[in-house]
């Protein structure tokens, strides 16, 4: 009723968030995908969270008309080496609409495939140098990203700041917050 009192008899939807390159979706993402278009879910973007899965992001979006992929490391893949060129390789396909799922993540997981789930300062920093590589990138192929932010105040912000304040040049970006930090970050995020 509102968005067709605005002009939009037909609107398109979007799913700017997905994981059909998880496991839960192996045998099954092409039959969820087709299914959200049926729904009038026109675009669907797969977020990557390593390198594995944004490798299968990009496969998925080759494969589906109606997907695009997003290619990124989650914070909490900080410990791992990370082959940065693999990703930006990734990145340059032409299915690619933004580097994540990237950030900072201090919250600790109750079971994680990693020695221990502490966010120590080490991990801190580790997340930062990572997010700060995953900055550098988007701006390099003028891309934007997927910023997953949650229980790291204001962190990710001033990080955004450390690593383009030479610059001036700031990727756009999609923020994700979790409900308890968003009143704490919106705040200094205006001024983006």
């Amino acid at each position: 009723m509102i968005l067709s009192s605005l002009g939009y008899n037909n609107p398109m939807y979007i799913d700017t968030h997905c994981h059909l390159n998880f496991e839960a979706f192996e045998k099954d993402w092409q039959k969820v995908a087709d299914e959200a278009v049926k729904a009038k879910v026109e675009k669907m973007i797969v977020v990557g969270a390593d390198l594995e899965t944004s490798a299968k992001a990009v496969d998925l979006a080759e494969k589906h008309k109606n997907l695009w992929a997003a290619v990124g490391i989650h914070p909490h893949h900080c410990q791992n080496k990370i082959d940065i060129d693999k990703l930006e390789g990734l990145a340059k396909n032409k299915k690619v609409m933004a580097i994540g799922e990237c950030g900072l993540d201090y919250h600790e997981y109750k079971t994680t495939k990693y020695e221990s789930s502490q966010i120590t300062p080490k991990i801190k920093v580790l997340q930062k140098r990572l997010f700060g590589q995953q900055i550098q990138l988007a701006k390099k192929l003028d891309l934007p990203m997927i910023i997953h932010n949650r229980e790291t105040g204001e962190d990710a912000l001033d990080a955004l700041n450390h690593f383009c304040k030479n610059d001036d040049v700031y990727p756009d970006g999609v923020f994700l917050f979790t409900l308890t930090e968003f009143s704490t970050v919106f705040p200094a995020a205006k001024s983006f």
